[in-house]
């Protein structure tokens, strides 16, 4: 059986940690609580990492994705003052935008619909990293996909995944923005999607953002058959308790 993975995420705005909701991003506002008293992202992970012991964190660099100004010197910084694995979505557009980044040795890059030009961006992606190296994050809102490429609008997710799966991705991480922050809990919003997903392609590596509440949701991911999840809010607010995710992972 797959590990289960609990991946906290750090949204990156203006070089600071910042609360995501809704996809709503100009309402983040920078992140002060226990966890992230002085919204340093570095400080952040670490407070992951102490409290919750995690081996993977999921960095969307919000300046980069809404105005091409990747944090390099933030990311390279981060990455060596912290153990965990680096999943880095720096809103890659194009194969420049990956050569870009390569250089801070993150350890997955994120390919987002939101941003990719095409298809062909994943195909040079591959060729330069490995598909190993790559998740493909399916990007919604309501269960629509977004993206400034008409095609990747005028698909399915199903059909979406299977023209990547085609390109030996085989990392997919599903996100619906509307879902982010909102602590609906997926008992709540479990969308069957994603069962319909996993039964088309069991041989996937799948990972769900947005929405949790509770541990309930992720004993329920598990149980779907889910290899991940994303999750922010939650620990802020200290919905999940380090005793109930301990508990849970082993």
């Amino acid at each position: 059986m797959k590990e289960f993975l609990v991946i906290p995420v750090i949204d990156i705005l203006n070089g600071l940690a910042v609360r995501a909701y809704k996809g709503l991003r100009n309402y983040y506002k920078p992140i002060i609580n226990d966890l992230c008293p002085d919204s340093s992202v570095i400080n952040l992970a670490k407070s992951f990492e102490i409290k919750y012991q995690t081996k993977n964190i999921y960095i969307a660099d919000l300046d980069a994705i809404l105005f091409q100004k990747v944090n390099i010197n933030l990311l390279k910084n981060l990455k060596y003052c912290i153990s965990s694995n680096i999943l880095l979505d720096a809103g890659i557009r194009n194969i420049d935008d990956i050569h870009k980044i390569i250089n801070i040795g993150v350890s997955k890059i994120i390919l987002g619909t939101e941003t990719i030009e095409g298809l062909n961006i994943i195909n040079d992606a591959i060729k330069i990293i490995g598909s190993e190296n790559i998740i493909v994050s399916i990007d919604m809102k309501n269960k629509e996909i977004i993206s400034l490429n008409k095609d990747f609008i005028n698909y399915s997710i199903l059909e979406l995944i299977e023209k990547m799966n085609n390109l030996n991705v085989n990392n997919f991480i599903l996100l619906d923005l509307l879902k982010v922050g909102s602590k609906e809990g997926f008992h709540n919003i479990y969308n069957e999607v994603y069962d319909e997903i996993r039964k088309k392609f069991p041989n996937i590596n799948l990972i769900i953002g947005g929405g949790v509440k509770s541990i309930h949701d992720l004993v329920l991911l598990r149980k779907k058959g889910m290899n991940g999840v994303l999750i922010a809010t939650a620990f802020h607010d200290n919905l999940i308790t380090q005793k109930e995710l301990r508990d849970f992972l082993n």
